[in-house]
């Protein structure tokens, strides 16, 4: 039962819930938070959004992913 999470929690679940459903295994989660629920949707949003053209990408996908929730966050 998880309590609390955070951006790069919501990250990892998102991670391995992606990697799960490319093996065909069936996921449902259940029990979080309204919360949690639409930290882990803007999570899933960000790291699946095209990135924007011009200018340069950060270095890996883990700071690509965190700034894409961050400019969401702000907006």
């Amino acid at each position: 039962h998880i309590e609390k999470m955070d951006t790069a929690g919501a990250w990892v679940i998102d991670r391995l819930v992606s990697a799960f459903e490319k093996k065909g295994v069936e996921i449902t989660m259940q029990g979080q938070s309204e919360i949690a629920s639409i930290l882990l949707g803007a999570v899933g949003d960000a790291v699946r959004r095209e990135p924007d053209s011009g200018g340069t990408k950060p270095p890996n996908i883990i700071i690509r992913a965190l700034e894409a929730v961050g400019r969401r966050v702000y907006e």
